[in-house]
């Protein structure tokens, strides 16, 4: 008979074939096709940059500049249509460096800083256990939406290793300043800035922490003043919204969050009103988790990041990159190791799954958010009937 310590190395193994493999194919095929950098999500990145660094940041929101841009990047490429610029001018700031380069070399190093950042995101929750660190590491990349935000381009990785870094300061019961200061920073990606309400609540410094997160975000807001003019005030939301529709490349039956259920729900597109009943929404959760009476830490913020998903306004699978946090607090209250990878592996399976149905046109096309809302009631009964000692063991609560 195989003993423990084969069985697990089986497991291990297995899991870690199944999901790197397809990972270093794919980056293989990607990294080597040179024209794949402006096929990608990068492309609106080095547009923007390009806007700010030849210095007409007051047309960084203006659809005729930017398509210009944007055809002058493709070259030949066949496509006409405009992939907009979305982000904050900080963005383009931070994307300035890569657009000095080639396509080719900008699209290899944004993949490279992406991993250096989930090496990071990993050393960060498991600073103390080199093992763990190198194990979570090769996890974080057979992830499928981090799979997908390495291959397409983003930059999702750089925000989890923020919403990392404000996990390890919530339960370290540091100085809220910091944490308000650091947490602000997800306006680089706009729609995860309704993480900062669900953050507040679990703080316990909250002067601080909105201290912290109104100075962030208006050292942001004079960089974009400084940047786009006075005219960034009304010209961003308006811009952020005309693009929000599939003429710009949002598919909405591909989107992770409750906004296609709204739309299909009240038979509307009318994005005024989804927003109101989206406002609606954020402002119940918001109440509910303020009342939830579980005090874990763990599971709250965890909790957050689902309902943040859930309640923003445009959540492609990429952006559940954020989901790695919650995924981590499952695994590590699974008591048996080789559990803990059955654990990861049927969750990289289910959301594989449901991408793919949300992939079938007409089909399956709300589905997304069924995953995550799933996840964050596993996360529910996870809470319900356990938790952990200080020792970190598992403790079981009768029910």
């Amino acid at each position: 008979m195989l003993n423990k310590t084969k069985i697990k190395t089986f497991v291990i193994a297995l899991f870690l074939f199944y999901n790197l493999v397809p990972l270093v194919l794919y980056g293989w095929y990607y990294i080597t096709f040179d024209q794949m950098a402006i096929r990608m999500d990068l492309l609106p990145q080095l547009v923007g940059a390009d806007i700010v660094r030849t210095g007409e940041g007051h047309f960084l929101y203006n659809e005729a500049t930017q398509l210009g841009y944007q055809l002058s990047l493709m070259g030949n490429h066949p496509r006409t249509w405009l992939l907009p610029f979305r982000n904050l001018p900080l963005v383009a700031v931070l994307f300035i460096p890569l657009s000095l380069f080639s396509h080719h070399v900008a699209y290899v190093a944004l993949m490279l800083i992406n991993c250096v950042f989930l090496f990071l995101t990993s050393f960060v929750l498991f600073r103390n256990n080199f093992k763990k660190v190198a194990i979570y590491f090769l996890f974080f990349l057979a992830y499928p939406p981090v799979f997908v935000c390495l291959i397409y381009g983003q930059f999702n990785c750089v925000l989890l290793f923020v919403v990392a870094l404000s996990y390890v300061l919530l339960k370290n019961k540091s100085d809220g300043l910091l944490l308000g200061f650091l947490s602000a920073l997800l306006a680089l990606k706009i729609n995860f800035l309704l993480f900062l309400p669900y953050l507040f609540l679990l703080s316990k410094h909250k002067a601080k922490f909105t201290l912290g997160s109104l100075l962030s975000l208006s050292l942001q807001f004079l960089i974009s003043l400084y940047i786009v003019g006075i005219g960034f005030i009304f010209e961003y939301p308006k811009f952020v919204l005309h693009t929000e529709n599939a003429k710009y490349g949002t598919l909405i039956t591909h989107s992770f969050s409750l906004y296609p259920v709204l739309a299909k729900l009240f038979a509307t597109t009318d994005i005024s009103l989804l927003l109101l009943l989206d406002l609606v929404l954020i402002i119940l959760s918001l109440l509910i988790f303020h009342f939830l009476r579980k005090n874990d830490i763990e599971i709250k913020f965890s909790l957050g990041i689902v309902l943040t998903l859930l309640l923003a306004f445009h959540v492609q699978i990429q952006d559940l990159t954020l989901l790695v946090i919650p995924l981590i607090v499952l695994i590590d209250r699974v008591p048996r190791i080789a559990n803990k990878f059955i654990l990861g592996f049927v969750v990289i399976a289910l959301l594989v799954f449901f991408e793919f149905l949300t992939s079938i046109p007409d089909k399956f096309a709300y589905i997304g958010p069924l995953g995550v809302m799933l996840f964050g009631l596993l996360l529910l009964y996870v809470a319900r009937i356990g938790k952990r000692n200080d020792t970190g063991d598992i403790i079981l609560v009768n029910h």
